[in-house]
């Protein structure tokens, strides 16, 4: 590629600044946010900001998940999903979900969040409220209200939370020389539950992918979130804040995906074998429950799954997990049975390599487990010499120093005892 080209190809890979914002500037222009978005400047010791709150009554739905049917879900399924037990009690008006709308997506010292939303229960209707700062004099102001707030809660829930929206605030909350319990507080991040259940058939992890697959919840006016730091610096320069209601609509949407996002994975835990639950989430749901311990309803899960016209793979993952919880609880016997199913089934190195190691040191029959180990062996030859790409290599080598090993063992047992 010669120069020309290079430039012609970094020429096409800039951001068209001026294309990204004007689709949203269409709304009357207003120097003042308070004609376009219901709302009202609030007003404290340290300066203003803008403020807004809608409702949602016991019947609305995000996509399809009906927002009160959290309260039906809470307790020990929220304990199982975030292995905590102290989750069992925690008081649906005690849980605060919470997002943000940066001035830059990679975070940095001089990041802002200028538009923060937070949901809330109250009377059993979800509450979505929005602090925006209309520049970033009006920082502490909503800072100190947002501080306040929340100082009545006792769980957050954030997606991704944990790792840019909390550390922002905590950051922010330091520069201006305010003390919070924020980060401190018990955090439950939806993006680690999304990934520890669903990670294996969505395209990805991202909260819009998980809301349209999972919720089948479609946003009409929403902005991708990369050009929402544009946007916003085009409001502080021009003051039309028109191109800003997409940005609310997008931080408010985030706000309904979580609470929605939360009933649906906690449905999905507490009644995994009548949600309708997809046989691909069954292995994760299944490892979700055995995280926490729940080792005969991950068995009971298994067993449920296992004859239901899955593939020999996901059969032979199944039978593997069982046969690791049989272990886990010492049940070796059974645990054995588990891993010569798998063994029928898709062909994997671990079934023939935990059951040789039964065979070897429980049952003490080294000359079964050595034939199990050359079986295996021989099926990783017939892989390779097929260029398999599967990655056995640690298997392979496992398996060759058992081998090894159950060899001696017959040699010296054949040698019989000195004279």
């Amino acid at each position: 590629m010669d120069i020309k080209e290079r430039l012609r190809l970094l020429d096409s890979l800039q951001p068209k600044k001026v294309e990204a914002v004007q689709p949203v500037a269409l709304e009357a222009r207003s120097s003042n946010i308070t004609s376009l978005v219901d709302g009202k400047i609030v007003t404290n010791r340290f300066g203003d900001y803008f403020y807004t709150i809608k409702q949602y009554n016991a019947g609305s739905y995000h996509g399809q998940i009906q927002l009160s049917a959290l309260h039906d879900f809470l307790g020990s399924p929220l304990a199982l999903l975030d292995n905590q037990p102290g989750l069992c009690n925690i008081d649906l008006e005690k849980i605060l979900f919470i997002d943000t709308e940066t001035t830059g997506l990679s975070g940095g010292a001089g990041t802002c969040a200028f538009l923060v939303g937070v949901g809330y229960f109250e009377g059993g209707t979800l509450q979505v409220a929005q602090y925006f700062m209309n520049d970033f004099g009006e920082e502490e102001a909503l800072l100190h209200d947002l501080n306040e707030f929340a100082a009545q809660f006792e769980m957050l829930v954030s997606y991704n939370g944990k790792s840019y929206d909390l550390p922002l605030l905590s950051s922010r909350y330091i520069y201006q020389g305010i003390q919070t319990q924020l980060a401190s507080m018990r955090h439950f991040d939806l993006l680690h539950t999304v990934r520890r259940l669903w990670k294996q058939r969505l395209p990805d992890c991202s909260l819009t992918t998980a809301e349209s697959h999972l919720l089948k919840a479609e946003r009409q006016e929403d902005i991708p979130g990369h050009l929402i730091p544009a946007t916003y610096f085009q409001y502080l320069h021009q003051k039309d804040a028109g191109p800003l209601l997409p940005v609310f609509y997008h931080n408010k949407q985030d706000i309904l995906a979580l609470v929605a996002l939360m009933v649906h994975a906690l449905k999905t835990i507490a009644a995994p074998v009548t949600t309708g639950s997809a046989t691909a989430d069954i292995l994760s749901i299944g490892k979700v429950l055995e995280r926490s311990r729940n080792f005969e309803r991950a068995l009971a899960l298994y067993s449920a799954h296992i004859e239901s016209g899955i593939s020999k793979m996901q059969r032979r993952d199944m039978l593997l997990r069982k046969g690791f919880i049989h272990k886990r609880l010492e049940q070796w016997n059974e645990a054995a049975t588990q891993w010569e199913a798998a063994i029928d089934s898709a062909f994997h190195p671990l079934p023939y390599i935990e059951l040789a190691k039964h065979l070897e040191h429980r049952a003490k029959d080294n000359s079964k487990a050595k034939g199990v180990v050359e079986k295996a062996l021989k099926e990783l030859e017939i892989l390779s010499t097929l260029q398999s790409t599967q990655p056995w290599d640690e298997h392979h080598a496992d398996l060759q120093y058992r081998l090894s090993r159950l060899q001696r063992k017959e040699l010296l047992s054949d040698s019989g005892p000195e004279e």
